[in-house]
C-alpha cells in the first residue's frame, strides 16, 4: 500500500504542471473545472486524506488550496530530466520552480539539463529518474522498440527539427547537404528524425557525416569552419543568429515542417505503471506556462544560466 501510495504522488508531480496553464490561457471558467477535477488526486487515499479535503475552500486559489493539502505530509524529493540544455523553451519549467508551484503540491523538484531526446527517454525508461520531457516523434521511435512510456501531455503541437547552417557555406537546398558534415549530439531529435526528413527530399541519410559533439558546442564548430551544418530546434535560432553576427556571418534554418516533415513536438512523459494512479495531470507545469504565457520576460528570468540542474 505505501509503494501504491508513492507511485500516486510521483504521477501527481506531473500533476504539478499541466492543467493550471490551460485554466490560466483558457479563462476563468476552464479554471474552475480544471481545479475541481485536480484537487481530490492530489490528497490521495484513504478516510484521513478525503476528510482533510473538506477543510479546503473550494473558491480559493489553486497554491492556497495545495499548500493546505500539503499539511503534516513530507515533501517528496522528485528529479525532472529535460531533453537538451535548459533554454528559452524550458522557462515554464523554472517558473513553476522558482515560483513554488511544485512545492505547493508537495514536491521538492530537481530539474536536470539532458544531452537530446533519445538519451533522456532511454534514462526515463530505466528509471534513472521521476520525469521527463522529450521530443515526441523520437518517443514513438523508442516506443516501437520496447519503451514502456507515453506522452501525458503536449507542450509544442508544431514540430521543431531543423538544420541549419551559414549562407557562406554555399547550402541552399537540403540536397545541398550531401557530403557535408553536419555536427549534432548523438541523442538530439532533429538528428534521430534525419533520415525520415531526409528521404522525403531524395537525400541518402548515409551520404552526409555526422561529427559528434556537446550541445553547446555545435555553434563554435560552425563559426569555425569544423562542421558545414548544425541541426537544432528553431526555438534555438535566435542564439546561433547572434553567435554568427559576432563573427560576421549570416546565419539560415532550414525547418524540417517546410519540407514535409511536420510533427507533434515535445511533451511531459509517464512512465506506462504510473499512468492512472492520478486523475490530475501536469497542474504545476501549467502554471509555469501560464506565467511565462502572461509575463515572458519574468518567465525567462528564471532559467539558469550556468547549472546543469536545479533544486526547488
Amino acid at each position: 500500500m505505501s509503494r501504491l501510495r508513492n507511485i500516486h504522488r510521483r504521477v501527481c508531480v506531473i500533476a504539478a504542471l499541466h492543467l493550471t496553464a490551460g485554466a490560466f490561457i483558457g479563462g476563468s471558467a476552464a479554471t474552475s473545472s480544471a481545479q475541481e477535477t485536480a484537487r481530490a488526486p492530489i490528497l490521495g487515499s484513504g478516510a484521513s486524506q478525503a476528510s482533510s479535503s473538506s477543510t479546503i475552500a473550494n473558491d480559493g486559489p489553486v497554491p492556497l488550496r495545495l499548500a493546505q493539502a500539503q499539511v503534516g505530509r513530507p515533501m517528496e524529493k522528485i528529479t525532472f530530466l529535460l531533453d537538451f540544455t535548459p533554454y528559452g523553451k524550458h522557462a515554464p519549467f523554472f517558473a513553476a520552480l522558482d515560483k513554488g508551484f511544485w512545492k505547493d503540491a508537495g514536491f521538492d523538484v530537481r530539474i536536470v539539463k539532458g544531452e537530446g531526446s533519445a538519451t533522456t527517454i532511454s534514462s526515463y525508461a530505466a528509471g534513472a529518474v521521476d520525469f521527463a520531457f522529450s521530443d515526441t516523434p523520437t518517443l514513438i521511435l523508442a516506443r516501437s522498440k520496447g519503451a514502456l512510456i507515453k506522452v501525458a501531455g503536449v507542450i509544442h503541437d508544431k514540430s521543431l527539427y531543423a538544420f541549419g547552417t551559414l549562407e557562406e557555406n554555399n547550402i541552399k537546398t537540403p540536397q545541398d547537404l550531401k557530403g557535408k558534415r553536419i555536427g549534432s549530439s548523438v541523442g538530439d531529435a532533429s538528428r534521430v528524425m534525419f533520415p525520415a526528413f531526409a528521404k522525403l527530399n531524395g537525400i541518402d541519410p548515409d551520404s552526409v557525416r555526422w561529427v559528434d559533439m556537446t550541445p553547446p558546442a555545435r555553434a563554435a564548430s560552425l563559426m569555425l569552419g569544423q562542421v558545414d551544418a548544425v541541426v537544432l530546434f528553431l526555438t534555438e535560432g535566435p542564439t546561433f543568429s547572434a553567435k554568427a553576427k559576432e563573427v560576421g556571418k549570416h546565419w539560415k534554418d532550414f525547418p524540417y515542417a517546410d519540407y514535409g516533415l511536420d510533427l507533434y513536438s515535445h511533451g511531459l512523459l509517464v512512465r506506462d505503471d504510473l499512468i492512472g494512479s492520478c486523475q490530475a495531470i501536469h497542474r504545476s507545469d501549467h502554471e509555469g506556462l501560464g506565467l511565462v504565457d502572461r509575463e515572458p520576460a519574468g518567465g525567462a528570468g528564471d532559467l539558469p544560466q550556468t547549472q546543469s540542474s536545479r533544486r526547488s
